[in-house]
């Protein structure tokens, strides 16, 4: 089974992605330029760069918050 070095899945688009991906991802970050297909994913990604934290977990006594909302349901998960 051959082996490859190169990551898959994460990081920088490879040089064989189709400019359709950049017309599909229009929704671009005023930080980095990383690119969205979706307003919503946008706003999640934001947050990581002003640190925001809009959801906290609803366990009584934790007053823990998150930048993603699915890190603050799976750490509420654990109480």
């Amino acid at each position: 089974m051959p082996t490859s070095s190169a990551a898959v899945g994460r990081g920088k688009a490879s040089a064989n992605a189709s400019a359709s991906d950049d017309n599909e991802r229009r929704h671009c970050c005023p930080h980095c330029s990383k690119r969205f297909n979706r307003p919503s994913s946008l706003a999640i990604h934001v947050n990581t760069h002003t640190g925001a934290k809009p959801f906290t977990c609803a366990y009584p006594g934790c007053n823990r918050k998150f930048n993603v909302n699915s890190n603050m349901r799976r750490h509420y998960r654990n109480h």
